[in-house]
């Protein structure tokens, strides 16, 4: 299991990961450094405004995106060349471990996303000097519950990779379905959870903001709980009772 582990990162197209993952954390707290400067006299400036100005894009658009097209990256390769998949699933290893490898490639990319958006973030907030103390405690809650929140879209994202060949065909439908996190934000939380796009941004937006979301946890997690299992096992099972020709 290990050494898929490692062969899912050595596989990697690091330069596009980079590359995306800079623009995130760049875009988003020049975002959030921008809209506290500009809204300063309706919210007054912090730490934590700097926080929900900036986090806002991240979880609503472009942490969800990158879900989908790193999952395409990680079947990328096999894709190329679909005797890629048969001629490694020749090999002596169990289906499942090649499928859970995947997943926790993804799941490990996205922790990735997390660490540089909140690097820059602390890098602009150690520019602009907002007042009040930086919310260690909450940043670092909002960061783990962001990452745990992406799960059902990670699974849910890696069984589609699967099944669609082309990178283009992928984008286009991951762009297509998180454009409606707009809408849905709005939304009760346990509504807005059935839609794998959404919990990251309820999971990372302060409730004690001057406008907070409709957020109910107990069943906001549950849903979460329930959805990632729920798209795992489809994707597993899918994944194992293909026929690879």
């Amino acid at each position: 299991m290990l050494r898929l582990y490692s062969l899912e990162f050595a596989k990697v197209q690091w330069s596009v990961v980079f590359l995306l993952i800079g623009m995130d954390a760049l875009i988003n707290s020049g975002l959030g450094a921008m809209y506290m400067e500009s809204f300063q006299e309706i919210f007054p400036p912090s730490w934590s405004e700097l926080y929900r100005q900036s986090q806002t894009f991240h979880s609503l658009f472009f942490f969800p995106l990158y879900t989908g097209i790193f999952a395409s990256l990680i079947c990328y390769y096999e894709h190329k060349n679909n005797k890629v998949w048969k001629q490694l699933l020749s090999l002596p290893l169990f289906k499942s471990h090649l499928y859970l490898a995947k997943f926790l490639t993804l799941i490990t990319l996205m922790v990735l996303v997390q660490i540089a958006f909140f690097v820059t973030f602390l890098i602009t907030g150690w520019i602009l000097q907002p007042p009040g103390e930086i919310p260690c405690n909450q940043l670092l809650m909002h960061g783990v519950l962001g990452w745990l929140s992406i799960f059902p879209l990670a699974a849910s994202q890696l069984w589609i990779s699967q099944k669609v060949t082309g990178f283009g065909k992928s984008l286009a439908l991951n762009v297509s379905l998180v454009l409606p996190n707009l809408l849905i934000s709005g939304m009760v939380s346990y509504l807005a959870a059935w839609f794998p796009f959404a919990p990251p941004f309820f999971a990372m937006h302060p409730q004690d903001s001057p406008i907070p979301t409709r957020f109910h946890p107990v069943p906001f997690w549950m849903i979460v709980t329930f959805t990632f299992l729920f798209y795992l096992i489809l994707g597993w099972r899918s994944f194992i009772q293909r026929e690879w020709e």
